[in-house]
């Protein structure tokens, strides 16, 4: 006791270090690959060695999935698949300090490991032939998303293993032939670039997919296709202004939009208050800068309605000749009178500093400038008020859901004020509250985003689709009821709301190729959004007997981990791994450690009750 009081007294920590014999996991490649006569009978056989040599190490299969193994007399090869993910992810789990792999490195399924400084080491043992014929589709280079009616360059890289001649590539376009070529390889072991141009005509995401012959002489079919998706958008326009008497507005709106490609813009306008309007296009937003209504003719009304019902959203800008006749009815308040003074102050609502489009703006709104007038009104039932002068409340921006539309009223003017700004980040920043505020009249008070793990799944595979539902101040919407539908397949999927605003369900694809299905929300029995993701659905390929090596694959297996790949029957003893140990350290404090405190308490304790025993003092 009275050491252990001078190693607290004097803060003295004792350090530890113990040899540890290193934890070993072996694992056999036990797919169809491996069924050849000179593939698994050998690898068997070196695992009887091995578990011999390494008494203490445990043994597992692998083909889709990982198996610890009981008896080698009952291990046969009997996977369709090669994952050798699941190994390295089992093994990450598991936390062994080195592995060893027995397996032809025929890889086809999942992504190959890429992970670098793993916590164990690794050793490859290759069995089969390793002079692997093969052409592979190595890479492919293409955008993201691209416009109907323009050109799209996709380029590709194939690359020859041992194989030479003639070699037909072509792209198809949901399984229908879209493009195809001839590329002539003169030599074997060589890569070659080419590239394909294709014009999309319909907007909507496109699943293509890259191919390439599959010989016999080949051992793996899986590189012989390449999947992926271009998501198209239409160049023609979805914002329409409108103005028969313009304001400054018109030139910073167009600097605007002109600037962002995902909004494509038509600037309809007139000095004259007569002006043209579209009759057979269709726009997603319409922005009405200090437009006079009472200047339209009869016809002229009925062509811009046609407009109006059309739209999703709708954006009022006032000035103080505005004049919106019978068209007020659109307007979330009702007008009363026509302010104009010097100087109009304003404030943001409570409503407004939780509003999205005012996120990039908030701390810097008392910058702006004030307007220089305002068309006084009182809002009307459904009406949201985001921001009101400061002199009398008045709503100076508001909006509501009118025709099942978002409509959005400017009535303070001018807006052009907060866009001639010298401080340029502070205009960048009104530029992009002016973006939000259309992007938010584009969604509507609700946005729904799908989310899955990868766009291309086989049959046998479970979909995970997760929806985040934000309501109209970008929070989580809760308590809404969402429903996955597929309506060719009658199937119907509940999703269940794992935590505010986030939603799941999972589903196997009822079939192969484009499988579109329909998410929709609703909220009190009422439909409030709806949206209709896709992904592409394939049959897996399964593998076959192979005499074949892929000597690379565990090569690159073994380097990631700092060991050594070694081809059967060139192998080391493996028995120096029972003499590795690994050296564990561990210290131990005195000080300020609850159980030394216990056990020093004890032994006082301890020592009382002895002495009074024996009738010491």
């Amino acid at each position: 006791m009275a050491i252990l009081l001078v190693f607290i007294l004097f803060n003295i920590t004792l350090n530890f270090t113990l040899s540890k014999r290193k934890k070993i996991f072996i694992f056999l490649d036990n797919s169809l690959s491996m069924a050849d006569e000179k593939k698994f009978p050998l690898a068997i056989n070196l695992l009887k060695i091995l578990k011999r040599e390494l008494a203490k190490a445990k043994l597992f299969s692998f083909s889709e999935t990982v198996k610890e193994i009981s008896s080698l007399e009952n291990v046969n090869c009997e996977g369709k698949r090669t994952n050798f993910q699941k190994v390295i992810d089992f093994s990450l789990l598991k936390k062994p300090d080195m592995i060893l792999f027995l397996s032809d490195g025929l890889h086809n399924e999942g992504d190959l490991p890429f992970q670098k400084n793993l916590p164990f080491q690794i050793f490859a043992i290759g069995f089969g032939l390793p002079q692997i014929k093969d052409f592979a589709i190595d890479d492919v280079n293409f955008p993201n998303w691209a416009f109907t009616e323009e050109s799209v360059k996709i380029v590709f890289r194939i690359k020859s293993n041992n194989l030479k001649g003639p070699l037909e590539v072509s792209l198809t376009l949901n399984e229908k032939p879209l493009e195809k070529k001839v590329i002539n390889f003169l030599s074997e072991n060589i890569v070659l670039e080419d590239s394909f141009k294709v014009i999309f005509k319909e907007e909507g995401k496109k699943f293509l997919t890259l191919k390439i012959p599959y010989f016999s002489e080949e051992i793996d079919q899986q590189n012989n296709q390449y999947f992926f998706t271009i998501e198209v958008k239409k160049r023609s326009a979805k914002i329409l202004y409108l103005s028969n008497q313009p304001t400054f507005n018109l030139k910073f709106i167009k600097r605007i939009l002109e600037n962002k490609s995902d909004y494509q813009a038509d600037f309809l306008f007139s000095f004259t208050r007569k002006i043209p309007l579209p009759k057979e296009k269709e726009y997603e937003i319409l922005i009405f800068d200090n437009f006079d209504f009472s200047a339209l003719s009869a016809e002229e009304k009925n062509n811009l309605k046609n407009l109006i019902n059309k739209a999703k959203g709708i954006l009022f800008l006032a000035d103080k000749n505005s004049n919106f006749n019978n068209f007020s009815e659109y307007l979330p308040i009702n007008i009363e009178k026509n302010i104009t003074q010097k100087e109009v102050s304003f404030l943001l609502t409570e409503k407004g500093k939780e509003h999205v489009i005012f996120e990039e703006i908030l701390e810097d709104i008392n910058h702006l400038p004030p307007f220089w007038g305002y068309l006084k009104g009182k809002p009307k039932e459904n009406c949201s008020t985001l921001l009101i002068s400061e002199k009398d409340s008045s709503p100076l921006l508001a909006y509501s859901v009118y025709q099942n539309k978002i409509i959005a009223f400017f009535s303070a003017y001018p807006l052009w004020r907060w866009f001639f700004i010298p401080d340029e980040i502070l205009q960048n920043k009104v530029n992009n509250f002016f973006l939000s505020l259309i992007s938010f009249l584009k969604e509507g008070n609700y946005r729904v985003y799908v989310y899955l793990e990868k766009e291309f799944y086989y049959l046998d595979e479970e979909v995970k689709i997760k929806t985040t539902v934000l309501n109209e101040i970008g929070q989580p919407a809760k308590n809404l009821n969402v429903l996955l539908e597929i309506p060719q397949y009658q199937i119907k999927k509940i999703f269940s709301e794992v935590t505010d605003g986030l939603y799941q369900t999972n589903l196997f694809p009822p079939d192969t190729g484009e499988i579109s299905f329909k998410i929709s929300v609703f909220k009190d029995k009422e439909k409030i959004k709806e949206i209709s993701p896709k992904i592409k659905v394939f049959t897996k390929i399964a593998e076959e007997k192979s005499p074949y090596l892929d000597t690379l694959t565990l090569k690159n297996l073994a380097e990631m981990s700092n060991g050594n790949f070694y081809l059967y029957p060139q192998i080391p003893s493996f028995s120096f791994l029972n003499q590795e140990k690994k050296k564990v350290n561990f210290k131990i404090y005195f000080q300020n450690n609850f159980y030394i405190y216990l056990l020093l308490i004890f032994l006082y304790i301890l020592d009382i009750y002895l002495r009074k025993r024996k009738g010491l003092p």
